[in-house]
């Protein structure tokens, strides 16, 4: 790949970084694979590894998750206030048939 490919193509992941929904999608394959090695009876050697890797990819699920939302609000800080909820209700009329005065 060229320089100005490079520049063109770019991703907002990294180069060895798998996406989100890559995860997910191989953590149910993962999940799948176990079912068919315990319906099949396999050892303990077969099973115990992939319920490890199965934890792992979902911890890396929960963390990617949560870095995706961001931190938010802390409603146990003392200055934290709860949205309004009719906040926006002063500013707009409300709905229906307009009346004439």
């Amino acid at each position: 790949m060229s320089r100005h490919e490079e520049s063109v193509y770019r991703t907002s992941k990294k180069p060895g970084e798998p996406s989100l929904a890559e995860m997910k999608s191989q953590a149910a394959r993962l999940k799948q694979d176990l079912d068919q090695f315990k319906g099949r009876g396999a050892g303990a050697a077969l099973i115990q590894p992939l319920q490890e890797r199965i934890r792992d990819l979902e911890a890396a699920i929960a963390h990617a998750q949560a870095a995706k939302a961001g931190p938010g609000p802390d409603p146990d800080a003392p200055d934290y206030r709860r949205p309004a909820a009719g906040a926006t209700s002063s500013r707009f009329p409300p709905r229906g048939k307009p009346t004439r005065v």
